[in-house]
């Protein structure tokens, strides 16, 4: 994915919480076993690692352009059965027809031609194949970032071109709007929410000082005595002003799933 690099740092900021939402994206998609399916964007192998356990019998190629996360990945796969390489989601290194379901979790807003990647997906699905996306809420209904963003906004007010909300793909209707745009039939737009949980603040704080991801970059270049501004209104918003311990939030998605009929 473009503006990542650390995929370990990755994994503590906004991984750990893609396993979660890998499994109920798989249902979403109606992944079956015995398929033979891509995951595009594939980070550091969440998804695709996902099915191959799940799905005894399941086939998975991921694709990234990042090639620290794709050996990140490599070195997580089980065997034969879900390998990764390098490559664009905006011309996939697949032939026509060659998977069963083409899949892209958390991904596409981070390709700057979307409607491309959304037709190469297309390409590379069967006829009566699936391709799904799923992408989180930053409107709102991703929790982790609203909370951020409202205690950096107001310590930054002039960062309001960089919250969340911006970045494409983030609202209702929009996956649904490239996956008809591609020409897939019987689109079907879903919610998909999971639990955010953690032992405490710094449990959620700490990762977005790593710099493994363009929001925590942007936060660092702040400067110390912002950064910990931002930390202080942050506590008091998940916390109520109250001791620290463990909260839960809640992380929503918006999924699309459509079917390549020719």
């Amino acid at each position: 994915m473009p503006g990542f690099s650390n995929p370990e740092g990755y994994e503590r900021v906004m991984g750990r919480w893609s396993r979660k939402l890998a499994q109920p994206f798989m249902d979403f998609a109606g992944v079956a076993d015995g398929e033979r399916i891509l995951d595009v964007g594939a980070g550091t192998g969440n998804l695709a690692l996902g099915i191959a356990a799940r799905f005894e019998h399941a086939e998975v190629a991921g694709i990234d352009q990042v090639a620290e996360f794709v050996a990140f990945a490599n070195a997580r796969a089980p065997g034969a059965r879900a390998r990764f390489q390098v490559g664009d989601a905006q011309a996939l290194p697949f032939a026509d027809a060659s998977f069963d379901r083409a899949l892209a979790m958390l991904c596409l807003n981070f390709v700057p031609d979307r409607d491309k990647a959304a037709a190469e997906m297309r390409r590379v699905t069967k006829p009566g194949g699936t391709a799904a996306a799923c992408g989180w809420d930053f409107t709102g209904g991703m929790e982790m970032s609203r909370h951020f963003w409202d205690a950096a906004l107001a310590v930054e007010p002039s960062a309001e071109p960089e919250h969340a909300r911006h970045v494409p793909l983030a609202g209702k209707g929009q996956h649904a709007e490239l996956w008809r745009g591609a020409g897939l039939a019987e689109v079907v737009e879903g919610v998909i929410s999971v639990d955010l949980t953690f032992a405490g603040f710094d449990d959620l704080w700490r990762p977005y000082l790593e710099g493994a991801t363009p929001t925590s970059r942007w936060l660092l270049g702040l400067g110390a005595e912002k950064i910990e501004a931002v930390a202080a209104r942050l506590a008091t918003s998940l916390l109520g002003g109250g001791p620290d311990g463990a909260f839960r939030l809640t992380g929503r998605a918006w999924a699309v799933r459509g079917v390549r009929r020719q």
